[in-house]
């Protein structure tokens, strides 16, 4: 038996899909919405989605595009009244699979169904007409397939987030992309402060903007004309509570100001992104494309997974700070008068001066980069000394003889 799910708001319309298919091989499931249908499409027992598209054309396609995106696995029909070529190249560009033209006729609705594979196979009878089969042997529970493709999904998403580990704002975008998915939230963003590194960890300090790095479905985002602030509303609740913030079931001291944010910014969750005590910032959350809040449940684990967001965006910070703190030495050994050369512990020269490679390329036969082994044998010595040991080697001074007036030391 095969499940065909009918999303429109015409009941005839489904009236005609299960006229036109036989009862004992396929059944017809309508609903006027996708959101209503949730059920079934998380328990992945849905084989194909037929859209009406007759009554509010862009608004079905919509939900076409929805659906494609939170569950890829069925295919997707789509029915429209009268022939319309643009109508019909949105329609394929949101994922469907076909575009057939109303009334229904049987023949060709059975033979889309053909060629997307879903009918009964071949020796395979619907409906029982005697005894069933006696089981030989017993055999394990089989995962479902479209439960495997989900989770290796969701792996190659996390997978996809670890390439990006250092790259604060992409990797805070892909996590609001796994979040959509899974939740199926309409709206969300991420706000956070500038970042706070090194010694400074301000404490009960309130005069910190929060500003939006990725989000979608609020408005003024691109333009970064939307900020909270640590001094007032949901930022203030959010550091003096450590609590998620709801709409409808915040605490009964929710000020005027966190419920003016909460309807200025169309949110109605609001999650702190903490670092051991210091406030990183917030993820605002929207509700469901069906209009429908997220449950207690689901808020709850967001909770937790944005625990870990929070190591992990002061590991980006202390990895920017890392970065600018080698481009500034660099600078500075760069520009020094005296020669200086910096040597890793693979043996490699990391990097040379102006002074450094004047002095070596005149002892340097080729005109090649200069590498480890053209150092004085006296300095490669010592060098290899200090990176096995780990030790300085204090007051060390050496003077080649072929060189005067040169001095090397550490």
């Amino acid at each position: 038996m095969k499940t065909l799910l009918v999303i429109g708001r015409n009941p005839e319309f489904a009236a005609e899909i299960r006229a036109a298919l036989p009862p004992d091989v396929y059944q017809v499931v309508s609903y006027a919405d996708i959101g209503d249908a949730e059920a079934l499409l998380l328990h992945g027992v849905v084989d194909a989605c037929i859209f009406d598209l007759e009554e509010f054309p862009q608004k079905a396609l919509s939900r076409v595009d929805v659906l494609r995106k939170l569950f890829p696995d069925p295919p997707v029909v789509v029915y429209i009244r009268e022939a319309d070529a643009e109508l019909e190249k949105q329609a394929y560009l949101k994922g469907a699979r076909h575009v057939l033209r109303k009334p229904v006729h049987p023949e060709v609705l059975k033979s889309v169904l053909g060629q997307l594979g879903i009918t009964a196979k071949g020796g395979e009878l619907p409906l029982a007409t005697g005894p069933p089969p006696q089981l030989l042997e017993s055999r394990p529970v089989v995962i479902p397939s479209v439960e495997k493709q989900r989770g290796l999904f969701y792996l190659r998403e996390c997978a996809r987030i670890l390439a990006v580990s250092l790259s604060r704002n992409e990797m805070l975008k892909r996590f609001l992309e796994i979040l959509r998915v899974l939740t199926g939230i309409n709206r969300a963003a991420i706000f956070l402060r500038q970042p706070v590194v090194g010694s400074h960890r301000p404490h009960g300090s309130l005069d910190f903007k929060f500003r939006p790095v990725c989000g979608f479905g609020l408005p003024g985002l691109e333009g970064h004309q939307v900020e909270v602030s640590l001094a007032s509303g949901i930022c203030r609740m959010l550091y003096k509570t450590g609590q998620v913030l709801k709409v409808g079931t915040a605490p009964a001291t929710l000020d005027l100001d966190v419920q003016r944010e909460f309807e200025t910014l169309g949110v109605d969750v609001a999650v702190p992104i903490f670092e051991f005590d210091t406030l990183l910032g917030v993820l605002l959350l929207g509700r469901k494309i069906t209009g429908q809040p997220l449950t207690e449940e689901e808020v709850q684990e967001i909770f937790f997974a944005v625990e870990h967001l929070g190591h992990a965006i002061r590991h980006s910070w202390q990895h920017d700070q890392l970065v600018v703190n080698h481009r500034i030495l660099a600078d500075l050994i760069r520009e020094l008068d005296v020669a200086c050369i910096v040597v890793g512990r693979d043996y490699r020269i990391i990097q040379l001066n102006k002074a450094a490679k004047k002095l070596l390329t005149k002892q340097v036969a080729r005109a090649t980069q200069v590498v480890f082994d053209d150092l004085p044998e006296v300095i490669a010595q010592r060098t290899r000394e200090v990176l096995s040991t780990g030790r300085a080697i204090e007051g060390f001074k050496f003077e080649p003889a072929d060189v005067p007036e040169t001095v090397f030391q550490y």
